[in-house]
């Protein structure tokens, strides 16, 4: 759904992806999958995410949406 309002975007497309997951927990390379953009790609803008709160790490290097 953001992707029709903001456009595809990588950032935005992470952001859909995580958000119609129920609460599910990814590495770096299932999340980059998931949000169909490459793992370069989403390395550089998911410190960002982590910074701002919109994602959170937990465990051993998984992500998911805060």
């Amino acid at each position: 759904m953001l992707k029709i309002l903001f456009g595809k975007c990588p950032q935005v497309k992470t952001l859909d992806f995580l958000l119609s997951v129920n609460e599910g927990k990814f590495n770096k390379t299932q999340l980059a999958n998931g949000s169909e953009i490459s793992r370069p790609t989403l390395n550089n803008f998911i410190d960002d995410f982590i910074k701002y709160g919109l994602v959170k790490e937990v465990e051993d290097n998984y992500l998911m949406l805060n």
